[in-house]
């Protein structure tokens, strides 16, 4: 892992987007970088 990949940024979301975000989650320990991550690679394609 790069040294820049450790770097925390803050977003602001709705509650109702939080809910939604927190729903896909496929299981409860799953950070939301995680699920944004994989959210982006599917959007991107990589996935």
């Amino acid at each position: 892992m790069a040294a820049t990949e450790s770097v925390r940024t803050t977003v602001g979301l709705k509650q109702s987007t939080k809910r939604r975000l927190e729903a896909l989650k496929p299981y409860d320990s799953m950070s939301y970088d995680e699920l944004l991550s994989e959210m982006a690679d599917v959007y991107e394609g990589d996935a």
